[in-house]
C-alpha cells in the first residue's frame, strides 16, 4: 500500500509527489521455491546440522497481484481502466498529431526472483527457529499501476467511456418531477449549496439527488426547499441498471412552494452579496471559493 500525501510534502523536492496524489493497494498471492545455502559448515545430515548458522537463499516465484485505488470509500481495480492507455491506440492530441504508442496491457500473473539472508538456530533435533530478510526482483513496473507513461486524458475518456471504466457503477439517484408544471413556470438550473453528498440539483420541473455511495442521509439533516419528505419517499435508481427509470411525481402547488423558497434563498444571499452566494456554491462543490 502506498499514498503520496502520507510520504511527501507540498514543497521542496516532494512537491511533484504531493500534487500527483497517487495512492494504491496491491494484495499479492505468491508461490515460490528457494535454494538455501548455509554459511557455516553443514555436517551432512539434518540431525547433525550446526546449532546455529547464517544462511543465504535464492529462488523462483510466481505471484498474482491486482493494484487498486480507493474511490469514494471503495477499492477499485485499476487494470481495467487502462490508466496509461494500455491496449489502446495512439492518442490524437489537441494539435491533431498522434502521441506515442502506449504500452501493452500488463499481466496480473508475474514472475519474481526472491533472495535474501537469514539466521537459523536449532531448538532441538527436529526443530529450528529462523529470522530472515528477503527481497524480490520483479519484471513488471505495474505493481502500483504506474509505469511512467502519460496517455492523453480526453482520448482515454473517448476510448474507454465512463460506463466501461466503472465510474458510473456506484452512482445512484432519485428523480422527482412536477407532473403539471406549466410552460410559463420559471426555468432554472440550480445546485443546492448545502448539499454535497447527495448532490441536489433543480432542473426546470425536476428535482434530482444523486450519490456515488447510496448515501442520502443528509436529506434527514438539512432543508431541501421543503422537498425532504418527498425525496425520502422517491425510489432509488441505479445508473448502470437496465431497469426502467422511476420518477416520483409531485403537484404544481408543491413546485411553486419550492420555487418560492428558492427565490427567498437567493434574495437572502443577494443581500449579503452575490459573490458570497456563489462562493458558497463553489466551496460546497469542492472548490476554494
Amino acid at each position: 500500500m502506498g499514498e503520496d500525501r502520507k510520504g511527501s510534502k507540498p514543497s521542496g523536492n516532494d512537491k511533484f509527489r504531493w500534487n500527483r496524489n497517487l495512492s494504491f493497494r496491491n494484495d499479492l498471492l505468491e508461490f515460490k521455491l528457494d535454494a538455501i545455502f548455509d554459511l557455516f559448515e553443514n555436517r551432512g545430515t539434518f540431525k547433525k546440522r550446526p546449532d546455529y548458522t547464517p544462511y543465504a537463499f535464492i529462488g523462483f516465484a510466481m505471484f498474482l497481484h491486482n493494484p487498486k485505488a480507493k474511490i469514494n470509500g471503495k477499492w477499485v481495480a485499476l487494470k481495467p481502466l487502462s490508466t496509461e492507455g494500455q491496449g489502446l491506440g495512439r492518442a490524437v492530441l489537441a494539435d491533431g498529431s498522434l502521441g506515442r504508442e502506449p504500452p501493452k496491457p500488463y499481466s496480473l500473473i508475474q514472475p519474481a526472483i526472491p533472495f535474501g539472508v537469514g539466521f537459523r538456530y536449532k531448538l532441538d533435533r527436529q526443530l529450528d527457529i529462523a529470522f530472515e530478510i528477503g527481497w524480490r526482483a520483479t519484471f513488471t513496473d505495474y505493481l502500483d499501476d504506474v509505469g511512467g507513461f502519460y496517455y492523453d486524458r480526453q482520448t482515454l475518456i473517448d476510448e474507454k467511456g465512463i460506463k466501461e471504466n466503472g465510474l458510473v457503477k456506484s452512482l445512484s439517484y432519485k428523480l422527482l418531477r412536477s407532473s403539471d408544471c406549466k410552460d410559463d413556470d420559471a426555468k432554472w438550473l440550480f445546485f443546492h449549496p448545502d448539499f454535497y453528498n447527495p448532490l441536489c440539483l433543480l432542473i426546470d420541473e425536476f428535482v434530482l439527488c444523486f450519490s456515488f455511495d447510496d448515501n442520502f442521509e443528509d436529506i434527514d439533516k438539512k432543508d431541501c426547499l421543503g422537498m425532504n419528505e418527498m425525496i425520502k419517499q422517491a425510489p432509488i435508481n441505479k445508473a448502470d441498471s437496465d431497469s426502467k427509470e422511476k420518477i416520483k411525481p409531485f403537484d404544481n402547488a408543491t413546485y411553486k412552494q419550492m420555487a418560492s423558497k428558492l427565490v427567498e434563498m437567493a434574495k437572502e444571499d443577494y443581500n449579503d452579496g452575490l459573490d458570497a452566494f456563489f462562493d458558497k456554491v463553489h466551496v460546497t462543490a469542492g472548490g476554494k471559493g
